[in-house]
């Protein structure tokens, strides 16, 4: 076992507020988590993406998982203008002087979490996991990953791409994803 997968769960534990079902993701002065603090959307989206991540060794740790997802959709996403708030108070409600887009909410984050939460909930309900990618040629077997995570090709299906020259659109489904 590695480091992470050792302390990962504890930090999980810790930064969890069971109240709310969400993620502490700030400290106190003292260093001590602040589960009545603000929730920071890169770090909330990171705590999501390591508990999903170690979910595909431990499947228990997705029990967090089951409530964190339901508080970022619901408090931290931006339904009528779209994109999400950057940082919410701790009963939910968006934080009003941060701009939407900075450099630490512009998109990637909640990009990423999502695929990352598609990807291991999949795999999770051992479902295949559906992927597209544009490559330039014949990429090797051996490259093609369901992003950082390990899976085998069960298909791949081979289509033009217009919109994009000398690329080849590859839809992959994988399964056995870890």
């Amino acid at each position: 076992m590695s480091f992470a997968e050792i302390q990962g769960p504890k930090v999980l534990e810790k930064a969890y507020v069971s109240n709310t079902g969400s993620w502490a993701t700030l400290l106190n002065s003292n260093g001590s988590v602040s589960t009545n603090g603000n929730k920071i959307s890169w770090m909330y989206n990171e705590m999501n993406q390591m508990t999903a991540t170690f979910s595909l060794r431990n499947p228990a740790l997705a029990q967090y998982l089951v409530k964190t997802y339901p508080y970022w959709l619901k408090h931290m996403v931006d339904y009528q203008y779209y994109e999400t708030y950057p940082e919410v108070n701790a009963a939910g409600v968006r934080v009003q002087w941060r701009p939407k887009i900075d450099a630490w909410n512009h998109g990637y984050h909640a990009t990423e979490q999502a695929l990352v939460a598609y990807i291991t909930t999949q795999a999770l309900q051992n479902k295949p996991v559906v992927l597209h990618y544009a490559y330039k040629g014949q990429p090797s077997t051996a490259t093609i990953r369901p992003y950082f995570y390990s899976g085998r090709i069960q298909s791949r299906q081979i289509s033009n791409l217009n919109t994009f020259p000398n690329h080849k659109k590859h839809k992959i489904t994988f399964a056995n994803v870890q």
